[in-house]
């Protein structure tokens, strides 16, 4: 089981893991993902959403929100704030959820150097794989659509 308070940090990412797939498929692990990115602002972690989609306006590449609402939402955008302000309101205002519109590009370009002892939950091999090749003794990766997710870490 994972124990979310050994972590400095979190990362999820909005389709596939909290929310449904992009293409609009089902995603039957959204609730328990979500209740488990409630735990980790539970226990005052920084957590990161990460999206596909695109940010406030194309100028705004990529754009990067600090646990408020970009000035302009647009159809892509307003699911990732919608469940953000959800979430939030649960907590403190002192509590940051980052969201990052990467724009269709992978998520590995936008993962933080400067991030140790963090854990990162996903749906795609591909994306976990690269965060691995270039963040592997910083960012633990979960792939939640394994069978054993739970106690899996993926070998870096």
């Amino acid at each position: 089981m994972i124990d979310i308070t050994k972590f400095n940090s979190v990362s999820f990412v909005l389709e596939g893991v909290l929310t449904d797939e992009f293409n609009g498929e089902t995603n039957p692990y959204k609730e328990e993902m979500q209740n488990l990115l409630k735990e980790c602002l539970k226990h005052g972690k920084k957590v990161t959403i990460f999206s596909r989609r695109y940010g406030p306006d194309a100028e705004t590449y990529p754009f990067i929100g600090y646990g408020k609402k970009p000035i302009k939402l647009n159809k892509e955008n307003k699911i990732e704030h919608e469940i953000g302000d959800k979430l939030i309101k649960q907590f403190t205002d002192s509590t940051d959820i980052y969201v990052i519109y990467t724009s269709r590009n992978q998520y590995a370009g936008f993962a933080r150097g400067n991030w140790s002892n963090h854990a990162h939950f996903d749906s795609s091999d591909y994306e976990i794989i690269a965060i691995n090749d270039n963040f592997g003794d910083l960012i633990k990766t979960f792939n939640i659509t394994r069978e054993n997710w739970k106690e899996y870490e993926h070998d870096n």
